[in-house]
């Protein structure tokens, strides 16, 4: 048994013209972020997941992870 191509199944292989980008939310929504919290980061509009990922960069460079489950807070990030 031999199947035929349909059009709606040639039109979902091609890329739509139409497709429009959505704005972020939610977590992908850039935050604004307090001034004590840009010099980590260091931005003043960034989602809180890019936050999140340079906090934790910001904590091994300064190598204030003590064991797997604390933290060690220096000057910048005792807010």
């Amino acid at each position: 048994m031999v199947r035929a191509v349909t059009s709606a199944t040639a039109a979902s292989s091609e890329p739509s013209s139409t497709t429009k980008t959505r704005e972020p939310s939610g977590i992908m929504k850039p935050r604004p972020v307090t001034p004590e919290m840009q010099d980590v980061v260091g931005e003043s509009v960034i989602p809180r997941t890019q936050a999140l990922k340079r906090i934790w960069a910001y904590i091994k460079e300064h190598d204030l992870q003590a064991l797997c489950y604390s933290l060690c807070c220096d000057d910048t990030l005792d807010l």
